[in-house]
């Protein structure tokens, strides 16, 4: 296709070779709903940019996470799934060096920004930063090879969404990968998709939030019908095969987890205190193995083949019960606080994570990380032998370390699980960063019209509406709140 009316005037035409592609992604079940997106997306695109030829098509799906919260940063294992949400961007070139960024979602306002060897961010919290961390991730990457253009021409970029913002199933990580895609595509640059992950892990650290490699490695690299078990440093991902006779079901708290407010630096906070405990650990290590014992991130711990003994000892010393102040820590690592603040607490803005008002719960935040590592594992190995009770219970008990010992959920995410296992799922816990956001619960297909009807029952007509009459509604569209996911193919091009 040279122009965008060709390929609009064949999808409405229900073109063979488009069903088949998006009937491939999506499954045919939703075929006419998928028109309608990409239809309205290109109708769109050739009122704003008549003139403009060869136009991409990129998608990338959001993902929901099964088990394993705030493990990948620590090189640990996540178990999550692409899903038939996603964010779609439009992509076109232009003759001259500008971005110029929009959304269908007028929520969303248009952006410019000119394409450079370093792009400047806009103010914090601004959507477009989204897109300058795809643009400027390619623009690095391209930087490290040896034949690297001077200049790239800008772009006209148009994006649609289908997934809910703010809600724990990583629509901004599905927007940093799209328009990362949307640049490789319009200049034909060869990159594997699993070095696209990798790169974009670090690259979306450019809007100022820290986690590790999960979302974007589950948005590129998904599949039909499977989870994935993902490794880290190096990236290794394996296929899972979900189970039949089950549904995924994402539940919406509607308690947006907004990483560009407050909750940023709870956020932050999570992998500061990690490094937190690692620095510990190995000097606890240190003293009681020698001088070359030392880890980099927690998954290490598994390198160095302690016994449980020599293992806990060096816990014990490194992490007592309770909450750890600076001043401790401070001790502890024989360094000044000022010292510890400049490694361990600065931000890319350049301030420092404030200690919380008891203290650092590090003991805490290492037995969720451990024991949610073993979780993951568990999980997966349940799934493939087909003991799908034991995964449920594994979900309910990581909701309950996440919650209790990472201290990312909230009350209306509690309360939520607790109402998801009274109406019949096999497990439920919170899914994403935390702080709000989305529940997943794994359903029985017999009892999904059941569950549906207790949640909306008892969460948003009974709880919310007593505890958030704010955002209490009667006209509630519950196909945007209560989400039955089906696990998809990963990004790509479409067109």
């Amino acid at each position: 296709m040279v122009s965008v009316k060709p390929l609009l005037d064949a999808l409405l035409g229900s073109s063979t070779e488009i069903v088949q592609e998006l009937s491939s992604i999506y499954g045919a079940e939703t075929i006419d709903y998928q028109k309608q997106r990409y239809a309205l997306l290109l109708s769109k695109f050739l009122e704003l940019y008549p003139q403009s030829s060869h136009p991409v098509v990129v998608r990338a799906p959001g993902r929901v996470n099964l088990i394993g919260e705030h493990t990948d940063y620590n090189g640990l294992p996540v178990m999550p799934m692409s899903i038939n949400r996603d964010i779609l961007v439009l992509a076109s070139a232009r003759l001259d060096h500008q971005v110029h960024l929009k959304n269908l979602d007028e929520r969303f306002p248009d952006c410019q920004y000119e394409i450079a060897p370093q792009i400047p961010p806009f103010a914090k919290g601004e959507w477009g930063n989204y897109s300058k961390a795809g643009v400027q991730t390619i623009l690095e990457y391209l930087a490290s090879q040896a034949e690297f253009p001077q200049r790239l021409p800008g772009m006209n970029l148009l994006v649609s969404s289908d997934l809910p913002p703010s809600g724990g199933l990583s629509s901004s990580s599905a927007l940093v990968v799209a328009n990362a895609l949307g640049t490789v595509h319009i200049n034909q640059i060869q990159i594997e998709k699993a070095l696209l992950a990798d790169l974009l892990a670090k690259g979306e650290r450019y809007v100022g939030t820290e986690g590790g490699g999960m979302d974007q490695a589950a948005s590129l690299l998904g599949e039909r019908g499977q989870a994935l078990k993902i490794d880290f440093f190096p990236l290794r991902v394996k296929h899972v095969p979900l189970p039949t006779g089950y549904k995924v079901i994402v539940v919406n708290s509607l308690v947006k987890a907004e990483k560009t407010r407050a909750a940023m630096e709870a956020y932050n906070r999570r992998p500061r205190e990690c490094r937190l405990i690692v620095a510990l650990l190995n000097r606890a290590l240190r003293t009681l193995k020698g001088e070359k014992w030392r880890i980099d991130r927690l998954a290490d711990l598994n390198k160095l083949k302690l016994d449980d003994h020599q293992l806990q000892t060096a816990v014990d010393q490194a992490l007592p019960p309770g909450c750890l102040g600076l001043g401790e820590i401070s001790r502890k690592l024989e360094t000044s606080v000022q010292q510890i603040e400049a490694e361990y607490l600065t931000t890319k803005e350049g301030g420092i994570l404030s200690q919380p008002p008891q203290g650092f719960p590090l003991r805490q935040r290492y037995q969720h990380v451990l024991s949610e590592a073993k979780r993951v594992e568990e999980a997966a190995l349940a799934l493939e032998n087909g003991q799908i009770s034991r995964v449920g219970d594994l979900m309910f008990e990581s909701h309950r370390s996440c919650a209790k010992d990472f201290e990312i959920s909230c009350p209306e995410l509690d309360n939520l699980v607790a109402i998801a296992r009274e109406a019949g799922a096999v497990g439920a816990r919170l899914t994403g960063a935390g702080f709000g956001g989305c529940v997943v619960a794994l359903v029985q297909d017999s009892l999904v019209d059941r569950f549906t009807q207790i949640v909306k029952r008892r969460y948003f007509q009974e709880y919310l509406k007593t505890v958030h009459p704010e955002i209490a509604s009667e006209s509630w569209d519950l196909s945007d709140i209560i989400l039955t996911c089906n696990a998809t193919k990963g990004a790509d091009r479409v067109f």
